[in-house]
Protein backbone atom coordinates (compact mmCIF):
# COMPACT_ATOMS: atom_id res chain seq x y z
CA UNK A 1 0.00 0.00 0.00
CA UNK A 2 1.22 3.32 -1.36
CA UNK A 3 0.82 6.22 1.51
CA UNK A 4 1.38 9.69 0.39
CA UNK A 5 3.68 12.27 2.49
CA UNK A 6 1.38 15.43 3.97
CA UNK A 7 3.54 17.07 1.65
CA UNK A 8 1.52 15.95 -1.44
CA UNK A 9 -1.94 16.86 0.04
CA UNK A 10 -1.16 20.38 0.48
CA UNK A 11 0.69 20.80 -3.18
CA UNK A 12 -2.55 19.68 -4.58
CA UNK A 13 -4.58 22.42 -2.56
CA UNK A 14 -2.00 25.18 -3.93
CA UNK A 15 -2.77 23.86 -7.34
CA UNK A 16 -6.66 23.57 -6.86
CA UNK A 17 -7.10 26.75 -4.51
CA UNK A 18 -9.46 28.58 -6.95
CA UNK A 19 -11.93 25.39 -6.60
CA UNK A 20 -12.26 26.17 -2.53
CA UNK A 21 -12.46 29.35 -3.19
CA UNK A 22 -14.98 29.27 -6.21
CA UNK A 23 -17.16 26.82 -3.84
CA UNK A 24 -18.85 29.25 -1.41
CA UNK A 25 -18.81 32.30 -4.06
CA UNK A 26 -20.88 30.53 -6.50
CA UNK A 27 -23.01 29.46 -3.27
CA UNK A 28 -23.14 32.48 -1.81
CA UNK A 29 -24.48 33.87 -5.97
CA UNK A 30 -26.98 31.18 -5.65
CA UNK A 31 -28.65 32.07 -2.67
CA UNK A 32 -28.19 36.02 -3.46
CA UNK A 33 -29.82 35.14 -7.13
CA UNK A 34 -33.00 32.77 -5.10
CA UNK A 35 -33.59 35.80 -2.72
CA UNK A 36 -33.88 38.64 -5.29
CA UNK A 37 -35.96 36.70 -7.23
CA UNK A 38 -38.28 35.31 -5.55
CA UNK A 39 -41.23 37.75 -4.16
CA UNK A 40 -42.00 38.91 -1.02
CA UNK A 41 -45.14 38.56 0.35
CA UNK A 42 -46.22 40.35 4.12
CA UNK A 43 -48.40 38.43 6.26
CA UNK A 44 -51.66 40.33 7.59
CA UNK A 45 -53.54 38.30 10.64
CA UNK A 46 -56.51 38.62 12.79
CA UNK A 47 -57.41 36.75 15.98
CA UNK A 48 -60.92 35.95 16.57
CA UNK A 49 -61.96 34.16 19.76
CA UNK A 50 -65.24 31.39 19.50
CA UNK A 51 -68.00 32.53 22.18
CA UNK A 52 -69.84 28.76 22.33
CA UNK A 53 -73.85 30.28 23.62
CA UNK A 54 -77.12 27.63 23.24
CA UNK A 55 -76.97 24.73 20.82
CA UNK A 56 -79.74 26.33 18.94
CA UNK A 57 -77.65 29.93 18.84
CA UNK A 58 -74.95 30.53 16.24
CA UNK A 59 -71.58 30.38 18.20
CA UNK A 60 -70.41 34.31 17.22
CA UNK A 61 -66.58 35.79 17.69
CA UNK A 62 -66.15 38.25 20.20
CA UNK A 63 -63.24 39.73 22.15
CA UNK A 64 -65.12 38.95 25.44
CA UNK A 65 -63.62 35.50 27.41
CA UNK A 66 -66.03 33.15 27.43
CA UNK A 67 -65.53 29.25 28.80
CA UNK A 68 -67.09 26.91 26.65
CA UNK A 69 -67.00 23.11 25.87
CA UNK A 70 -63.99 21.73 23.95
CA UNK A 71 -65.77 19.74 22.33
CA UNK A 72 -67.91 23.02 20.89
CA UNK A 73 -65.19 25.04 20.46
CA UNK A 74 -63.40 22.35 18.12
CA UNK A 75 -66.63 21.77 16.11
CA UNK A 76 -66.83 25.56 15.54
CA UNK A 77 -63.27 26.09 14.08
CA UNK A 78 -63.50 22.95 11.97
CA UNK A 79 -67.00 24.61 10.43
CA UNK A 80 -65.25 27.83 10.30
CA UNK A 81 -62.17 26.44 8.49
CA UNK A 82 -63.84 25.18 5.75
CA UNK A 83 -66.16 28.57 5.41
CA UNK A 84 -63.09 30.54 4.79
CA UNK A 85 -61.86 28.30 2.22
CA UNK A 86 -65.16 28.35 0.61
CA UNK A 87 -65.02 29.47 -3.78
CA UNK A 88 -67.64 31.76 -3.32
CA UNK A 89 -66.48 33.34 -0.67
CA UNK A 90 -63.07 34.19 -2.03
CA UNK A 91 -64.77 35.38 -4.76
CA UNK A 92 -67.05 37.99 -2.80
CA UNK A 93 -63.50 38.87 -1.01
CA UNK A 94 -61.67 39.23 -4.23
CA UNK A 95 -64.27 41.35 -5.57
CA UNK A 96 -64.34 43.97 -2.83
CA UNK A 97 -60.56 43.91 -1.90
CA UNK A 98 -60.21 44.24 -6.35
CA UNK A 99 -57.50 41.92 -5.94
CA UNK A 100 -56.39 39.94 -9.29
CA UNK A 101 -56.12 36.20 -7.74
CA UNK A 102 -58.27 33.43 -8.68
CA UNK A 103 -60.62 32.27 -5.91
CA UNK A 104 -58.13 28.96 -5.74
CA UNK A 105 -54.87 31.05 -5.61
CA UNK A 106 -56.34 33.54 -2.82
CA UNK A 107 -57.58 30.33 -0.33
CA UNK A 108 -54.37 29.08 -1.16
CA UNK A 109 -52.61 32.34 0.29
CA UNK A 110 -55.18 31.71 3.51
CA UNK A 111 -53.84 29.87 6.67
CA UNK A 112 -55.49 29.85 10.30
CA UNK A 113 -54.46 28.58 13.47
CA UNK A 114 -56.74 27.15 16.59
CA UNK A 115 -55.50 27.63 19.82
CA UNK A 116 -57.81 26.99 22.80
CA UNK A 117 -61.10 29.24 22.15
CA UNK A 118 -58.75 31.31 19.70
CA UNK A 119 -58.90 31.22 16.00
CA UNK A 120 -56.16 33.27 14.21
CA UNK A 121 -56.50 34.09 10.23
CA UNK A 122 -53.71 34.86 8.37
CA UNK A 123 -53.12 35.94 5.14
CA UNK A 124 -50.27 36.51 2.70
CA UNK A 125 -50.06 38.99 -0.22
CA UNK A 126 -47.34 41.53 -1.64
CA UNK A 127 -48.66 44.14 -0.80
CA UNK A 128 -49.07 44.62 3.00
CA UNK A 129 -51.51 47.18 3.55
CA UNK A 130 -53.82 45.39 0.62
CA UNK A 131 -52.98 41.99 2.52
CA UNK A 132 -54.74 43.83 5.85
CA UNK A 133 -57.80 44.79 3.87
CA UNK A 134 -58.43 41.63 1.97
CA UNK A 135 -58.02 40.03 5.55
CA UNK A 136 -60.46 41.70 7.19
CA UNK A 137 -63.06 41.16 4.38
CA UNK A 138 -62.25 38.11 3.92
CA UNK A 139 -62.59 37.08 7.65
CA UNK A 140 -66.42 39.45 7.42
CA UNK A 141 -67.29 37.34 4.58
CA UNK A 142 -66.78 34.23 6.58
CA UNK A 143 -68.49 35.47 9.59
CA UNK A 144 -71.59 36.47 8.39
CA UNK A 145 -71.60 33.13 5.70
CA UNK A 146 -71.13 30.99 8.69
CA UNK A 147 -73.81 32.86 10.65
CA UNK A 148 -76.03 32.97 8.10
CA UNK A 149 -75.23 28.83 7.95
CA UNK A 150 -75.76 28.28 11.85
CA UNK A 151 -78.56 30.22 11.88
CA UNK A 152 -81.37 29.42 9.34
CA UNK A 153 -81.79 25.97 9.41
CA UNK A 154 -85.24 26.32 9.73
CA UNK A 155 -85.24 28.58 6.19
CA UNK A 156 -83.30 25.97 4.26
CA UNK A 157 -85.99 23.35 5.47
CA UNK A 158 -88.87 25.78 4.05
CA UNK A 159 -86.96 26.34 0.85
CA UNK A 160 -86.52 22.45 0.58
CA UNK A 161 -89.97 21.96 1.16
CA UNK A 162 -91.34 25.11 -0.91
CA UNK A 163 -89.25 23.44 -4.02
CA UNK A 164 -90.70 19.91 -3.64
CA UNK A 165 -94.05 21.73 -3.34
CA UNK A 166 -93.30 23.75 -6.70
CA UNK A 167 -92.00 21.15 -8.05
CA UNK A 168 -95.42 18.12 -7.64
CA UNK A 169 -97.41 21.52 -8.43
CA UNK A 170 -95.43 21.07 -11.56
CA UNK A 171 -96.00 17.76 -11.87
CA UNK A 172 -99.71 17.84 -11.65
CA UNK A 173 -100.34 20.60 -13.67
CA UNK A 174 -98.72 18.12 -16.48
CA UNK A 175 -100.58 15.37 -15.89
CA UNK A 176 -104.28 17.24 -15.77
CA UNK A 177 -103.04 18.45 -19.15
CA UNK A 178 -102.22 15.28 -20.36
CA UNK A 179 -105.92 14.15 -18.87
CA UNK A 180 -107.29 16.64 -20.94
CA UNK A 181 -106.02 15.58 -23.86
CA UNK A 182 -106.69 11.90 -23.73
CA UNK A 183 -110.70 13.63 -23.14
CA UNK A 184 -110.30 15.42 -25.89
CA UNK A 185 -108.44 12.79 -28.23
CA UNK A 186 -110.95 10.14 -27.41
CA UNK A 187 -113.77 12.61 -26.80
CA UNK A 188 -114.19 11.34 -23.31
CA UNK A 189 -116.26 14.52 -21.50
CA UNK A 190 -116.35 12.67 -17.82
CA UNK A 191 -113.91 10.28 -17.42
CA UNK A 192 -115.08 9.01 -13.89
CA UNK A 193 -118.68 8.32 -16.09
CA UNK A 194 -116.61 6.87 -18.87
CA UNK A 195 -114.65 4.67 -16.13
CA UNK A 196 -117.76 3.42 -14.03
CA UNK A 197 -119.65 2.94 -17.61
CA UNK A 198 -116.33 0.57 -18.31
CA UNK A 199 -116.50 -1.13 -15.18
CA UNK A 200 -119.77 -2.08 -15.82
CA UNK A 201 -119.85 -3.63 -19.38
CA UNK A 202 -116.44 -5.62 -17.20
CA UNK A 203 -119.03 -6.86 -14.95
CA UNK A 204 -121.88 -7.48 -17.49
CA UNK A 205 -119.48 -9.24 -19.46
CA UNK A 206 -118.14 -11.37 -16.88
CA UNK A 207 -121.80 -12.15 -16.19
CA UNK A 208 -122.46 -13.29 -19.53
CA UNK A 209 -119.59 -15.51 -19.82
CA UNK A 210 -120.97 -16.78 -16.40
CA UNK A 211 -124.03 -17.69 -18.10
CA UNK A 212 -122.90 -19.14 -21.32
CA UNK A 213 -120.53 -21.16 -19.68
CA UNK A 214 -123.18 -22.60 -17.51
CA UNK A 215 -125.66 -23.03 -20.31
CA UNK A 216 -122.62 -24.85 -22.51
CA UNK A 217 -122.19 -27.26 -19.33
CA UNK A 218 -125.68 -27.64 -19.48
CA UNK A 219 -126.21 -28.58 -23.03
CA UNK A 220 -123.12 -30.91 -22.67
CA UNK A 221 -124.79 -32.74 -20.25
CA UNK A 222 -128.59 -33.11 -21.60
CA UNK A 223 -126.52 -34.26 -24.91
CA UNK A 224 -124.73 -36.66 -22.82
CA UNK A 225 -127.77 -38.67 -21.19
CA UNK A 226 -129.74 -38.87 -24.69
Amino acid sequence: MTTHPPSSYWRIIARRWWLILLLPLVTAAVIYILSTAAEVEYQAATRLQIVVVDSQEVALFSQTRFAGSAEQIQTVHDEFFDVLRLQSVARRTIAEAGLTLSPTDFIARIDSQHANDFITVSLYLPDPAQAQEALIAHVDNAIRTYRDIRSTPAQIVADFIGEQITDQAVKLADARRALQKFQLENEISDLDREILAYQDLRRSLRSDRARATVEAQRAESLAAEF
